[in-house]
């Protein structure tokens, strides 16, 4: 599905090593003692595998809503449905680590982005339910390594009529945040793609920033 909710609960696994001390920490789906979780997920475009050594699965564009708080929420949510973020070695099954190695050249860090975070207005009197909402761009890095991707035109044109009929659950969920200004310099997908700076038709994948 290309949309939809998360709810699994989220337990934390510590690991000693032979001293005894804790060595690692990390995050697993575990339904009886975890603690409660949940993201809402769309996704937003659709990107080939094309030209991309060992991967044998395409990419996608997610944009997620969070209403808890767990430490790697997203990372492990999005793993559990078997769609781990690109370049997540801590999380991601041994199965993609061929294709996250094969994207280091230009992905070369976690794909995962907050553009948007609302605060209470502070103020004396404010309405405490009215939000003062700040956006950021996706940073220069993850723009250039989906602008080394190539849009799967196919997928995201299935994906335009799909969304549509659920414009209602999708508005409820996600309002209406300024995706095109946050995406505003991503020329690989057609949707975000700003009319200035669109590629030529002789090069569908961009290289630049």
């Amino acid at each position: 599905m290309p949309f939809g909710t998360i709810d699994h609960r989220i337990e934390t696994e510590s690991f000693k090593n032979a001293q005894g001390n804790t060595s690692s920490v990390s995050r697993v789906v575990d339904q009886p003692r975890g603690r409660h979780a949940t993201t809402h997920y769309r996704v937003l475009g659709y990107f080939d595998k094309h030209g991309i050594p060992s991967c044998k699965l395409g990419f996608s564009l997610v944009q997620c809503r969070i209403e808890t708080g767990r430490t790697h929420q997203i990372r492990i949510h999005m793993q559990s449905i078997g769609h781990p973020l690109v370049g997540d070695f801590q999380y991601a099954k041994k199965s993609y680590r061929a294709a996250f190695e094969a994207t280091k050249k230009f992905l070369p860090r976690v794909f995962l982005h907050s553009f948007q975070i609302a605060l209470p207005v502070p103020r004396p009197g404010a309405d405490p339910e009215r939000k003062q909402q700040h956006l950021c761009r996706l940073p220069a890095d993850l723009v250039y390594g989906l602008n080394n991707l190539v849009e799967d035109e196919k997928m995201n044109r299935r994906l335009e009529k799909h969304m549509a009929a659920h414009q209602g659950w999708i508005h409820q969920v996600f309002g209406s945040p300024d995706l095109h200004h946050v995406l505003s310099e991503v020329t690989s997908l057609s949707a975000f793609r700003d009319e200035s700076s669109q590629p030529s038709a002789s090069s569908k994948r961009a290289r630049h920033y």
